[in-house]
């Protein structure tokens, strides 16, 4: 039986190796990506909806 550990990543790794695109964090030494929820979307849709130029 093999176990295999894998390495936690550096700050510094994960700003290296974080896609461009969306939002993630660092989370125990592995990239997360962060998913709005869904009340989040509707206050984001109200206030975009709200805002008067």
């Amino acid at each position: 039986m093999t176990i295999t550990i894998k390495q936690k990543l550096t700050f510094e790794q994960f700003l290296e190796q974080c896609p461009e695109e969306g939002l993630y964090e660092l989370v125990d030494g592995e990239i997360v990506e962060m998913r709005p929820t869904r009340q989040h979307d509707d206050t984001a849709d109200y206030t975009a909806d709200s805002l008067i130029f």
